[in-house]
C-alpha cells in the first residue's frame, strides 16, 4: 500500500494559464488563416495603419464583405509574463485570403483565433487542453489572448466599435479651376548632360573632392616645373578644381572633365543636349573673360568659377619661403675691407735654386 499526501492544490484556471502553446502542423507554409472570426493585436503605433487597411478593404469591392472593429485597451491590461502595456485590438470576420500573409508577416502584429468568447489563442498554435470544454474556468468580464509568451487578459471586456467609426476620413481639397491662357507653347529646353560613349577631346581638367587632396599633394612633388607654371587651380566649397589650357596630364583621380565649348567643361565620354554651337554656349553660359563653367556630373547643376580665383598651381603648393639667418659665422674668415695688402717678389733664380737651404724648423 503507497500513502499520498497533498502538497498543495492547483486549481483548473491556474493550471490552463501556466501551461505552454504547442505548435500545431501546418502543410500550407503558416500564412494561411482559418475561415470566421479572427482577433488581431497591434502596437499603439501601428493600429491606426492597420485601421486605415482593413477599412479600405472593406469598402471595396475586393474585399469580399469583410467587416472589422477595433478597440484601444491600455490601462486594464495584464499578462501573466509581462508588464502592462497599451495595444490595439481587432476582430475581423471575413479577412480574405490575400490579406493573411500581410497580417502574420508583419512585426507588431498578432493573430488570435478564438475558441469562446472570451478566450483565443495564436495562430498556429494550440492548447494542451481543450479550452473550449474548460468556459467556467474563465471569468466572463475578462478576455484572454493565449500566445507563446504567456497569456494577456484584457479587463474589462472592451467594447469593440466599428472600423468606419474608428478610421479619420478626410474629405478631397477642393481646388480653385484655372483656366489656362492660350498662347504659344514654349520651346526653351533645359540643357541635359548625357553619356556620349566616348572622349571627343582631351582632358583639360579635373575636380578634386577634399578628402583626395592629400593624394594631389604628394602629386605634386612628381609634376614636372612646365606642369606647375600651367596647370591652374581654384579651392572650391566641393574640391579643388584643377584646370589646363591644353591638356591635363598626371592627375589619375577626381572627376575629369573635357571641353564641350571654350571654358565649359563636362564630365569625359558625356556631351550637352540639345547639341548647339559652342559659340552659343559660352554666350548663354557667361563663360567669357576667362570665367569656367563646370557641369559637375548628370544629374548636378553647373556652377561658375571666376577667372580672379584661378591662380597657378605653383603659386598655391610653394608657401612662403624664409631663409633662416645663420647662427654661428666661422671665426677665420674676415672682412675683404679689412684685410692687409698681399706683396708679391719675385727674385732671379740660378740653376740651383734649392743649394744652401737648411732646415730650420724644431728638432731640424
Amino acid at each position: 500500500m503507497v500513502v499520498y499526501r497533498i502538497e498543495s492544490e492547483l486549481p483548473l484556471a491556474k493550471l490552463l494559464l501556466r501551461l505552454s502553446l504547442v505548435r500545431a502542423e501546418r502543410r500550407d507554409g503558416g500564412t494561411s488563416l482559418p475561415d470566421g472570426t479572427l482577433y488581431v493585436t497591434a502596437r499603439r503605433g501601428l493600429g491606426p495603419l492597420l485601421a486605415g487597411y482593413l477599412h479600405r478593404a472593406a469598402v471595396s469591392s475586393a474585399g469580399g464583405g469583410l467587416r472589422a472593429a477595433a478597440a484601444l485597451c491600455e490601462g486594464a491590461t495584464a499578462s501573466a509574463f509581462g508588464a502592462a502595456e497599451s495595444f490595439w485590438l481587432f476582430r475581423v470576420d471575413r479577412l480574405p485570403p490575400r490579406m493573411h500573409g500581410l497580417i502574420t508577416r508583419t512585426p507588431g502584429v498578432d493573430v488570435f483565433v478564438p475558441i469562446t468568447d472570451n478566450v483565443a489563442i495564436a495562430a498556429g498554435y494550440r492548447h494542451p487542453i481543450h479550452l473550449g470544454s474548460c468556459r467556467g474556468s474563465f471569468p466572463a468580464e475578462r478576455l484572454h489572448l493565449f500566445s507563446p509568451g504567456g497569456v494577456t487578459e484584457v479587463s474589462p471586456l472592451p467594447v469593440l466599435a466599428a472600423i468606419e467609426d474608428i478610421v479619420r476620413v478626410r474629405a478631397p481639397e477642393a481646388r480653385a479651376a484655372t483656366v489656362a491662357p492660350r498662347a504659344r507653347p514654349d520651346l526653351a529646353l533645359t540643357l541635359r548632360v548625357e553619356a556620349s560613349g566616348r572622349s571627343t577631346g582631351p582632358t583639360v581638367g579635373a575636380l578634386i573632392p577634399w578628402n583626395r587632396v592629400s593624394w594631389f599633394q604628394r602629386l605634386c612633388y612628381a609634376l614636372p616645373a612646365s606642369a606647375l607654371r600651367r596647370y591652374k587651380v581654384a579651392a572650391l566649397e566641393r574640391g579643388v578644381l584643377v584646370r589646363a589650357n591644353d591638356v591635363l596630364e598626371g592627375v589619375p583621380f577626381g572627376t575629369l572633365f573635357e571641353l564641350a565649348a571654350p571654358d565649359v567643361l563636362v564630365p569625359v565620354g558625356t556631351r550637352l543636349v540639345p547639341a548647339v554651337s559652342p559659340a552659343l554656349l559660352v554666350e548663354r553660359l557667361g563663360a567669357t573673360e576667362g570665367n569656367t563653367v563646370v557641369f559637375p556630373d548628370r544629374t548636378g547643376a553647373p556652377f561658375r568659377v571666376p577667372a580672379a580665383v584661378m591662380v597657378p598651381l605653383e603659386l598655391r603648393v610653394v608657401g612662403a619661403l624664409t631663409p633662416a639667418v645663420a647662427d654661428r659665422i666661422f671665426e677665420g674668415l674676415h672682412d675683404e675691407a679689412n684685410a692687409e695688402p698681399v706683396e708679391i717678389e719675385n727674385r732671379t733664380m740660378g740653376p740651383m735654386p734649392l743649394w744652401g737651404l737648411r732646415r730650420t724648423t724644431p728638432g731640424g
